[in-house]
């Protein structure tokens, strides 16, 4: 595949993409990949736009934990797959999940699973209890917090 454009207009265009919202590496690679530029050409892109700290892996993270977390409702457990997915490093993902107030997570928590509550038609509380662990672990909570939350 012939590239759409050369070198210097590439990472024209990344940086004011990456001057308005964070990406991830993995990210920038997909779009130079559909620009046709190769593994070699890409890595070395991406390398100078990190040097001009256009990309930052712990910012982006710390940016994607937030937004997941206040938006989304995600818990730790899948944030931290998430970030993976998008090729961030775990010492990187470990500093951004450490980040989150442990206090407000816990409300969150304890909000999303009342929520659901409400909405569960179950038989008796062990019915219950079941359904809402496997709603939070779909969401990616940590079984021991849920598990206290719920047997209050």
């Amino acid at each position: 595949m012939d590239k759409i454009i050369d070198e210097k207009e590439a990472i024209r265009r990344l940086s004011n993409i990456c001057a308005k919202q964070e990406k991830s590496p993995n990210d920038i690679l997909k779009k130079l990949r559909t620009w046709g530029f190769n593994s070699n050409d890409s890595k070395q892109i991406l390398e100078k736009l990190q040097g001009s700290n256009f990309i930052n892996d712990l910012r982006f993270a710390s940016a994607y934990v937030n937004d997941k977390l206040k938006f989304n409702k995600w818990g730790k457990k899948k944030l931290a797959y998430m970030l993976s997915q998008n090729g961030i490093h775990s010492s990187v993902i470990a500093d951004a999940i450490d980040s989150i107030n442990q206090e407000d997570y816990e409300a969150i928590i304890s909000e999303e699973l009342r929520k659901k509550a409400k909405t569960i038609k179950s038989s008796n509380k062990r019915e219950q209890e079941i359904k809402l662990m496997k709603f939070a672990e779909s969401r990616g909570y940590e079984f021991e917090i849920c598990r206290r939350l719920i047997s209050l």
